[in-house]
């Protein structure tokens, strides 16, 4: 995360291609993606860069979320390793943006494609969190308002519990919504 930092200060956004193709490089080597969005509420978008490594080491998938604002420093908001001792998100995938948890700010899906499972990355409350879905869904994905309440839902379809399932922020947890 420091070479994106000192990167993204010396460079701006155009540093952004040269460093993907400069992790994918190493040995191992890192996949790496990244997005624009607003997450914070403030004029500025925050960097959401996202890192993984290949199958053999599942350990390498990273995530940080830094402040980008032109004419200021870039700035460490969140870095977290997705795979631990016990939890595993080998191989993520920036999936969808929206407001999840319905405080007006953008919120991040992360789809792992080979556990089947997500983690919503949110600011909500001025907290950054990384909160997991109840449950491990086999098909596609999607951010719609299924009940009318005009807050995005998270719509998982072949699910343990049926074939679409919506998960709906409630006390900072993703629960099955009835």
């Amino acid at each position: 995360v420091a070479t994106l930092v000192n990167e993204l200060s010396q460079t701006g956004l155009e540093a952004l291609p040269d460093l993907q193709v400069r992790w994918l490089n190493e040995a191992p080597g890192r996949e790496a993606s990244w997005q624009l969005l607003n997450m914070s509420g403030d004029e500025a978008e925050e960097l959401v860069y996202l890192w993984r490594g290949p199958a053999a080491y599942p350990e390498l998938a990273q995530l940080a979320v830094l402040s980008y604002g032109v004419g200021s420093e870039p700035a460490v908001l969140l870095d977290q390793w997705l795979t631990t001792r016990t939890t595993q998100y080998p191989h993520p995938a920036l999936e969808a943006a929206g407001d999840v948890t319905g405080d007006g700010l953008q919120d991040l899906v992360l789809l792992d494609q080979d556990e089947l499972t997500l983690l919503l990355v949110t600011n909500h409350g001025g907290v950054w969190q990384l909160v997991s879905s109840p449950e491990a869904c086999k098909g596609r994905l999607a951010l719609l308002d299924t009940d009318g309440d005009r807050q995005l839902e998270i719509v998982r379809e072949d699910c343990p519990s049926g074939p679409r399932v919506s998960f709906g922020w409630q006390d900072r947890a993703l629960v099955v919504q009835e």
